[in-house]
């Protein structure tokens, strides 16, 4: 054989082990390809998120089955089972990116009689007076998931699920904290005034009443008719701006269902924007602390942005108008302060 035959022999050669190695890439990209999206643990969540329209939870707790209802109307979600208040969708997007990212580790007990030991027991049947919570999701009213979402590994990361219908078990690479109790699911804020939306702060309860006032939001807050009295500490009278912003309920009930008592308070928060938000605290005999919200507008229909207000006024009152928020102690001294709370007054000299 001469050398050009040599060579060539010796290029074809190279050639098939170059194809031989992209094929052999190809084929276990392929593979690792098909592992991956087989280890996916809810590969058409993604797919049908958008269509979900109920979702119901349910769980056995300390003996008890605990079941509550959420249901998307107008695109936004209500938890029907507590009078239909709107649903923590921080909750809901946390629960469907983690189950969308889920991946399964490796398939767990696919004994029945076993399963109480990763809390992927179904709540309704079990005997025990735990499970983990069962999440069953609906499409234009088909049952589209049915799945049990256990305990959280001891040592390690991820935790136990269980699709309903199936008898094998997995640990899923990823965990999420879920409950079917209603104030897990429930939008515990009550709102989101902010203080630099704040001109005026009027509040009127056991005590001296206050008025804490700005012209401009570049100003800082002043108590009006101060006298002789001092202010020690300015960022108090900041942090009564901010009294309904981002502060939490304990319980909210329908208006129409609660006999109020006499109002113990009455603070009204006077918006740059024109709208005036007025919280009403209550007492109970029974020592609860209980607020009502109502806005009005305080602009004339003459007044340059009239029906911007107005519009806004209307949205917060469907917001708060029809409930009844029962709060912590903590969060109700924010509405029952008064003068001696912001002002010290000058010592009265003593007459021999």
């Amino acid at each position: 054989m001469n050398s050009k035959n040599v060579y060539l022999l010796a290029g074809i050669v190279v050639v098939f082990a170059i194809i031989a190695v992209v094929v052999s890439n190809m084929n276990r990209g392929k593979i690792d390809s098909e592992i991956d999206k087989a280890g996916v643990l809810m590969p058409e969540l993604t797919a049908q998120v958008s269509k979900l329209n109920r979702i119901i939870f349910t769980e056995k707790i300390d003996g008890e089955l605990v079941t509550n209802t959420l249901v998307k109307e107008d695109d936004q979600w209500l938890v029907t089972t507590a009078f239909n208040y709107p649903a923590r969708v921080q909750m809901l997007t946390e629960l469907m990116n983690t189950l969308a990212l889920a991946k399964t580790v490796e398939p767990k007990t696919a004994k029945p009689e076993f399963y109480y030991r990763l809390e992927v027991n179904e709540p309704e049947t079990t005997e025990e007076d735990i499970s983990g919570t069962r999440v069953q999701m609906f499409a234009d009213e088909e049952l589209a998931f049915d799945l049990i979402i256990g305990k959280t590994v001891l040592n390690g990361n991820g935790q136990y699920v269980r699709f309903t219908q199936e008898p094998q078990s997995w640990l899923m690479d990823q965990e999420i904290n879920i409950s079917a109790e209603a104030l897990a699911l429930l939008n515990r804020v009550i709102g989101k005034v902010r203080s630099v939306d704040v001109q005026r702060i009027d509040i009127k309860a056991d005590g001296t009443p206050i008025v804490i006032t700005r012209n401009d939001v570049s100003e800082s807050f002043q108590v009006q008719e101060l006298g002789e009295g001092v202010v020690e500490f300015p960022s108090l009278l900041t942090s009564a701006a901010n009294a309904l912003n981002d502060k939490q309920y304990d319980q909210v009930m329908p208006v129409s269902d609660v006999e109020l008592p006499e109002s113990f308070s009455t603070v009204n928060y006077l918006l740059f924007s024109g709208a005036n938000i007025q919280v009403t605290g209550y007492k109970t005999e029974d020592d609860k602390r209980l607020i009502t919200i109502s806005v009005t507008n305080t602009k004339q229909p003459s007044d340059d942005g009239f029906d911007v207000t107005a519009g806004e006024v209307a949205r917060l009152n469907a917001q708060w108008q029809p409930w009844v928020y029962e709060v912590s102690r903590t969060v109700f001294e924010e509405f029952e302060k008064n003068r001696d709370d912001f002002v010290k007054e000058p010592e009265t000299a003593e007459t021999e």
